[in-house]
């Protein structure tokens, strides 16, 4: 990987964002993210350290380190040997506590992988730590398959590094275009409300909505994940009396199952309030203009002069993420009694859904209770005429 006729890796546009700010504080435990593993009694508790040991020779991205100059990101280079897994023969007193503390320790030295894991064996606990510019989600998945599929006794293939590629003169020129037609947007006429509590907004909907909301994609010709982004943009317009909001939509291209690292990044998409009664036509551009962006997934604002690419400050921008499960649905196995991915709420607008086992939808930053409630509206006001037999 690191010689001359394979150049090193070019970080991602939101990998430089989430290394400096990582950087600019080094112990505030920006963008580090944890898996916490309970595995259940039995044989393979035994096999959790050879396991996690193979996976890591297997899996490149678990063998690099971010390479600096002058303090700031440039690359990605060879790291020294990792320490697989610590043993930890005591529980802490507190593991919330030990869980937030190692959240805050350093993780990105130089020449160092930046994570970290550990191992109670008397529990069977298992935590990752690690920072998030290293994965994206589904290659935070895809490790972890690996991981527990050799726990578990089975064979799991190699993981090359997944790279993030620069985008072409021509996907730029087509951004350019598109930026310059659909971004001529009217302020928001009211602002989000700040919240004083903490946590984030959140509620099961259940299998059942789910099915029903698939319903009215397939009638449309449309997806399930799109009529979730649209409602979402819908509640947003409603919230800011605005007639079109716009939102960051995180794309990360065609998913690989033989490798991992990171090539996310959000693209900003306007979601127009939908008219009464064109619902059905505001669905199905909406649809189009998702499919138009994937000609520029690799676009990010350094690629621009000033003032083309689209303001993400305005009054109701929001990230949305739409997960086809969560990580205990996805890790389902008899040798795990559960597993949780720890991330830190930001203060930043951001909507959250998962669809399966039963669909739950998240928001955390400002105004997340009265959003989350408006989402639902609009959801509950799709599915009105699609009951399920």
């Amino acid at each position: 990987m690191f010689d001359e006729n394979n150049p090193s890796p070019v970080l991602a546009p939101l990998q430089l964002v989430m290394l400096r700010d990582s950087l600019a504080e080094r112990d505030a435990g920006h963008h580090v993210e944890q898996v916490e593993i309970i595995f259940a009694p039995g044989p393979w508790r035994a096999r959790v350290e050879t396991s996690w040991t193979e996976t890591v020779t297997r899996t490149e991205a678990l063998r690099i380190a971010f390479s600096l100059e002058n303090g700031q990101p440039s690359g990605v280079g060879p790291a020294r040997p990792p320490d697989p897994l610590r043993r930890w023969e005591t529980t802490p007193d507190s593991w919330e506590a030990w869980r937030s503390a190692d959240r805050h320790r350093p993780l990105l030295a130089p020449g160092e992988v930046p994570w970290r894991a550990g191992y109670w064996p008397r529990t069977g606990r298992f935590l990752w730590t690690f920072h998030h510019a290293l994965l994206d989600g589904r290659s935070i998945t895809t490790i972890l398959r690996a991981f527990l599929a050799r726990q578990s006794g089975q064979a799991a293939a190699d993981l090359a590094l997944a790279k993030w590629q620069p985008p072409t003169a021509e996907a730029i020129a087509l951004a350019d275009r598109m930026f310059r037609r659909d971004f001529q947007l009217p302020p928001a006429q009211r602002p989000i409300p700040v919240e004083t509590d903490e946590g984030a907004a959140l509620r099961f909907l259940g299998a059942g909505f789910r099915k029903r909301l698939d319903a009215v994609a397939l009638e449309v010709e449309s997806t399930t994940a799109t009529l979730l982004i649209w409602a979402w943009g819908q509640a947003l317009a409603e919230a800011t009396g605005t007639d079109a909001v716009v939102v960051e939509q995180l794309r990360a291209g065609l998913p690989r199952t033989d490798a991992a690292g990171f090539t996310m990044l959000t693209l900003p998409v306007v979601i127009p309030r939908a008219a009464d009664g064109h619902v059905e036509k505001s669905l199905r551009e909406f649809r189009s203009h998702l499919l138009a962006l994937r000609a520029i997934e690799g676009v990010s604002p350094a690629d621009f002069q000033p003032g083309v690419f689209p303001d993400l400050d305005r009054v109701g921008s929001s990230v949305i993420m739409v997960e086809k499960a969560t990580p205990q649905y996805l890790m389902a196995s008899e040798t795990v009694a559960s597993i949780v991915l720890h991330e830190a709420k930001g203060e930043t607008l951001m909507a959250t859904a998962h669809l399966l086992p039963d669909l739950r939808l998240e928001v955390e930053g400002p105004g997340r209770h009265g959003l989350l409630a408006g989402w639902l509206r609009v959801l509950a006001q799709l599915v009105s005429h699609h009951p399920v037999a």
